[in-house]
């Protein structure tokens, strides 16, 4: 088996409305590449290499670059690359950068598609060479190809004789490079079958190049191409005319997450960066599910089209256990049953002595595990209190004691909600420190093993509980004399005003 080679991080922007809509709701052109620019420093995770992004720009006129790049190496990549498409703006004014007739015509970066990469090489080759995205230049928009995935891929040598073959020559070897290229032909070919059903109609000229565009279909592209790779993927990329997609490998092995509404098309590696940067719900993301492709056309058409039938759900343990954000609600459930698993080999690690065992985790990503752990020792210890409570031969049934076990910590809950003054009012708060009346006992030590002990601290709880309950129904018993009390006063007002006006009156 191959070794991972890299875990990357992706980020797709395309805006389904003109600039000017964003000026005038958000109050700048830019709303799409501060938004990329959030996407990507919350990916930062996967990007301690290197990192890149790219725009197309829509509707150009000839003469005029609609394809834009830029990439930096090093843990600071992120910030490098938005200061360098800034720095093209800082020598022109103010009022024209905010214009937006002016930004479309005129400023790089300044267009309705957007791609970002983060790359974290594990092994392999490095330099700014290998930097995502890739880009793939013709005079045709059509065929132009800019490219970029988290990816390991394990036939390369195949596909590299393949092209060979086919009577290319490839300048780099790289599994990258390759499928740019591999995809790129394929691409090359679609534009071509187009182009001869134009001229079956009867088109010339530029009205053949607007049907090209207006017909490629990105989906036979990736059947073409895709199905001879194999590995764990997820690509994207954007070609010059204005097509946009993203393809999950059939295994489903790298994650992909996506979201859409009437103004944008965002695709990321992971959902909590959706959600923090358009501030939604977990249901409001979805899972781009194995062997599926979503694609955006080049008048903002959003489909999701199975390219390849699945063939499982093998999602890579290294993203699941250690490189994603443990904030999404399903990598957390997962890491924290992983802990909880682990309980009783730890336990045989330990010979069972927890009393002179400490427990830690190391590293950060490896909390959310710890919690789990804890909550399986606590479920130990508590079934190894019950055994001992058992061996003593008292006449608690072994639920009773399962229930003492689980008492303390439910009647503080309880008693908590009632003795804490509501925040809601001025007054300052004050809290009878319950803790140590009801936690006299948290547990029933060793050292004092007999059944009266036992007997004893059960009975005192129950009176502490009877008692309190008492005090309530003082309490309630209280409140409904004063409220009969203010009613019996209100009547006897209504009796005086009364009173009062038909002596006026006389």
């Amino acid at each position: 088996m191959e070794e991972i080679k890299e875990d990357c991080g992706v980020a797709l922007i395309r805006l389904l409305k003109p600039l000017e809509y964003y000026q005038e709701k958000y109050g700048t052109w830019m709303y799409p590449l501060n938004k990329l620019y959030l996407m990507m420093e919350k990916q930062h995770n996967r990007g301690q290499e290197g990192a890149g992004m790219a725009c197309v720009k829509l509707n150009t006129q000839p003469g005029n670059e609609y394809m834009f790049r830029e990439r930096a190496e090093g843990s600071n990549a992120i910030t490098e690359i938005f200061d360098n498409v800034h720095k093209d703006y800082a020598n022109i004014a103010s009022d024209d950068v905010s214009n937006v007739e002016f930004a479309k015509a005129n400023l790089p970066f300044a267009g309705e598609l957007y791609m970002g990469h983060l790359r974290y090489s594990t092994t392999g080759k490095s330099g700014i060479t290998y930097v995502h995205p890739f880009l793939r230049r013709n005079n045709w928009r059509a065929k132009n190809l800019c490219f970029c995935g988290n990816f390991n891929m394990t036939n390369v040598d195949e596909i590299f004789d393949k092209l060979t073959l086919q009577g290319q020559c490839p300048r780099i070897y790289s599994d990258t490079y390759i499928m740019l290229e591999l995809m790129g032909h394929r691409l090359d070919r679609e534009v071509e079958r187009n182009f001869e059903i134009a001229k079956t109609k009867g088109l010339t000229n530029t009205d053949i190049t607007k049907y090209i565009e207006d017909n490629v279909k990105m989906s036979n592209v990736l059947k073409t191409t895709m199905t001879d790779f194999d590995g764990g993927y997820v690509v994207c990329g954007v070609t010059g005319s204005g097509e946009m997609f993203s393809m999950r490998d059939p295994w489903g092995i790298r994650p992909a997450f996506y979201y859409k509404n009437d103004e944008i098309v965002v695709l990321a590696s992971e959902r909590p960066v959706l959600q923090t940067t358009f501030d939604l719900d977990s249901a409001d993301v979805k899972e781009l599910e194995p062997g599926a492709a979503l694609l955006v056309k080049r008048n903002g058409e959003c489909t999701v089209e199975q390219i390849l039938q699945p063939k499982g759900d093998s999602a890579c343990s290294f993203e699941r256990i250690y490189f994603s954000r443990g904030s999404d609600s399903d990598i957390y459930n997962e890491r924290k049953k992983l802990g909880e698993q682990l309980t009783e080999p730890i336990l045989e690690a330990v010979n069972y002595d927890t009393a002179h065992t400490v427990f830690s985790y190391i590293p950060n990503t490896a909390e959310v595990a710890y919690y789990g752990m804890l909550n399986g020792f606590k479920r130990y210890l508590n079934n190894e209190k019950i055994k001992k409570i058992e061996s003593l031969g008292h006449i608690l049934t072994h639920d009773e004691l399962g229930d003492l076990c689980i008492w303390s910590l439910n009647i503080y809950r309880i008693l908590q909600s009632f003795f804490i003054i509501p925040h809601k009012l001025s007054a300052p708060s004050f809290r009878f420190p319950w803790e140590w009346l009801l936690h006299p006992f948290p547990c029933i030590p060793t050292r004092f093993q007999c059944s009266i002990y036992c007997q004893w601290a059960i009975t005192l709880r129950i009176f502490f509980q009877q008692f309190l309950a008492f005090l309530f129904t003082l309490l309630i018993k209280g409140d409904c004399l004063f409220t009969a009390w203010m009613c019996i006063q209100i009547k006897q007002n209504i009796i005086y005003c009364k009173t009062d006006f038909v002596d006026t009156v006389h």
